[in-house]
Parts: structure tokens; sequence; C-alpha cells
């Protein structure tokens, strides 16, 4: 694929394309293409990152741990830019990928992307603004969580106490048996 098509498809199909034009056809210039057959671990979580993972054909999924003994499956569509966050901030891994089919990724280096974010200060800047819009959108969500809450707070039903309601023989019967067997 040449690398004008590469940076065409990097701005319609991937989160990447908030970048300027110049800066994917750098990124589209760098890349090299990676088939992982079915069946087969592309990341592991809590490891160093070596590369970035951008997925052109395939499925994939991504396995996150929500807490211990606990993975949290999505599917990964193409297009899909595997870590980007990791990468963003110096940190390891936060997912398992798994092909699902055989798959095609376009791949950079962990180095040349350092390299390529050092000499375009504006993935710095989209990076951040992506963030600031996530927040914004769970701040919205928070929200929202806590307005539906208080409302439902209204209509709490409190416990109720158990007992022997009702004074028919059968009641009072069941509740003698009760007091009898009571230890004090």
């Amino acid at each position: 694929m040449s690398t004008e098509t590469l940076s065409n498809w990097l701005e319609s199909s991937t989160e990447l394309g908030m970048l300027p034009h110049d800066v994917l056809e750098s990124i589209a210039g760098e890349l090299e293409v990676l088939v992982v057959p079915a069946g087969c671990r592309v990341t592991i979580e809590d490891t160093p990152v070596t590369k970035l993972y951008i997925l052109e054909s395939g499925q994939a999924e991504r396995y996150r741990r929500q807490r211990a003994g606990l993975l949290w499956a999505t599917g990964l569509l193409p297009g899909a830019v595997v870590n980007l966050s990791a990468l963003q901030r110096s940190q390891l891994t936060d997912s398992r990928i798994v092909t699902l089919t055989e798959c095609q990724f376009q791949t950079i280096s962990a180095e040349k992307w350092q390299e390529l974010v050092a000499r375009y200060p504006q993935i710095t800047a989209a990076y951040a603004e992506r963030l600031a819009d996530k927040l914004e959108q769970l701040e919205g969500e928070i929200a929202y969580e806590h307005d539906r809450q208080a409302a439902l707070r209204t209509y709490i039903v409190p416990q109720a106490k158990r007992g022997i309601i009702g004074d028919t023989a059968v009641c009072s019967q069941i509740g003698d048996n009760k007091a009898s067997h009571k230890v004090g």
C-alpha cells in the first residue's frame, strides 16, 4: 500500500484521523505490515510496549482486567489502534489482544513512535484533546447517574421487619410457640 493510500486510510478509518495530513503521511511512511494467524496473542497485559498496532483486516479481541480474576472482552474492528494510550503515557500495556481470524496489522515500533511524537507536538496535543473529551463525557455520565440515584432514592422501601402479622387463632398459636422457644 502506498504512503498516500495509507495516510488516507489512517485519516478515514482510525482515531489517528484527528492529526494533520502531513503528520499522518510521516506515520504512514514508518508503518510495517504484520500478519498474525488466528488464535495468537498480539500483546500481553503488564508488559512493556514494543509496537503500536493498527488493525487493518481480520477479527481480534481485547481483554482488559477489570479486577482480580475478571477479564472484560471487547471486539476490535478494522482501524482499531492498540497501545496508543500506553505509549503516550510511557506505561505498560493494559490489555491482551488475541486474534480470532488471521489479522493484518500496520505496526510502528515504540522507538519510531516516540521519535514522531518528539518531531510533531500535534500528536501530544491531539491526544490531550481526546483525553479531555473522554473526561467530559465521563463527567456527564457520572452527573446523570447521580441525578438518577437522587430521583430514585424517594422510592426506596425500608427493609421489612420479621414477625407475625394478624390476630387469627393460627397467628396467635404460632406467636405463642415462638415466644416459648426463645432463649433468654
